[in-house]
C-alpha cells in the first residue's frame, strides 16, 4: 500500500515517461520475460510481500499463462511507471469525511511511513496485522477482522 507520501508527491510528468517508456522498449520487454518467471515471482515475492515464505499456489496463480500475456502487460507497465502518483491526492485526503481504514502489515518496512495518515486525515484509523503487503492472501481472517471492526465502530 503507498505511503502518506506517495499520495501527496506528484510523479513528473518526464519522469512517467520515461518510465513508461522503458517497460515497452525491448530491454523492458525482457525485464517483464525475466520478471515473469516462477523463482523472479519467488525471490521478489518473500523479499518484498510476505512475512513468511510465498505458498506455490501464489506462485502458480501470478505465473499461470493468463496473468503472463502480453495484454496483462500494460496495466502493470502503467502502476510501475507510476501512473497512478502523476498528482498530488493531499486536497481529497485532508478533506475526506469518509472514516478510512489504513491497514498494514506487521513485516511491511514501509508502514512507519503511513503514519502520517492518522495524523493528516480526519477520520482515519491506522491497523496492522501480522504480514508484509498482500495481506488478504497471507492473513484473508485477520483482514476480515480488522475491517469488522473498523465498519463497527465507523
Amino acid at each position: 500500500p503507498p505511503t502518506w507520501d506517495d499520495l501527496v508527491t506528484a510523479t513528473p510528468q518526464d519522469k512517467l515517461e520515461g518510465n513508461y517508456s522503458f517497460y515497452r522498449s525491448n530491454v523492458g520487454k525482457l525485464a517483464f520475460n525475466l520478471l515473469e518467471s516462477p523463482w523472479a515471482v519467488r525471490l521478489f515475492s518473500n523479499l518484498f510481500l510476505f512475512l513468511e515464505e510465498c505458498d506455490d499456489r501464489w506462485i502458480e496463480l501470478s505465473t499461470d499463462e493468463q496473468a503472463t500475456t502480453i495484454e496483462a502487460r500494460p496495466p502493470v507497465a502503467i502502476f510501475n511507471s507510476g501512473f497512478l502518483q502523476h498528482r498530488s491526492y493531499e486536497e481529497e485526503l485532508r478533506e475526506l469525511e469518509q472514516p478510512t481504514l489504513i491497514l498494514s502489515g506487521s513485516g511491511d518496512k514501509r508502514a512507519e511511513k503511513r503514519k502520517l495518515f492518522g495524523s493528516e486525515m480526519k477520520h482515519c484509523t491506522l491497523t496492522s496485522v501480522k504480514g508484509t503487503n498482500v495481506l488478504p492472501w497471507e492473513v484473508p481472517e485477520d483482514v476480515c477482522e480488522a475491517i469488522q471492526a473498523f465498519t463497527a465502530y465507523s
